[in-house]
């Protein structure tokens, strides 16, 4: 159901944001939990315009974390993207941590209505 619910709304994302390539709702995310973006790239910051944009789309507003690639990265293949994010990451300026609206089914959050979510 949920690699279903992932390909019924990869349309409905590109529409919103042509920029969005592939994405990967893993089932190791429970599915909603982790989304792996592919996006075509075009200036500095343009994956914090996404993942923005897609914690204000409906329940992507649940997702605790969004991984976003460049365009020729397979989301598919979790080795290769652990590999591009290791290999790429910058902590200090790569990792974004919201507050943002939860909901009372986020057992970790202390705060249920408000949760931290990674980027």
């Amino acid at each position: 159901m949920g690699k279903a619910t992932e390909r019924i709304m990869l349309p409905a994302l590109q529409a919103a944001l042509p920029e969005v390539v592939d994405i990967n709702m893993p089932a190791e995310g429970i599915f909603h939990n982790l989304v792996i973006v592919s996006i075509r790239k075009e200036y500095p910051g343009h994956a914090r315009k996404v993942m923005n944009a897609l914690w204000g789309l409906g329940l992507m507003m649940l997702t605790k974390i969004i991984v976003i690639v460049d365009h020729y990265v397979d989301v598919q293949n979790l080795s290769e993207v652990a590999w591009r994010v290791t290999a790429n990451l910058d902590p200090g300026s790569d990792i974004v941590s919201p507050k943002v609206p939860s909901t009372t089914l986020n057992m970790p959050a202390q705060n249920r209505a408000m949760a931290q979510r990674w980027a």
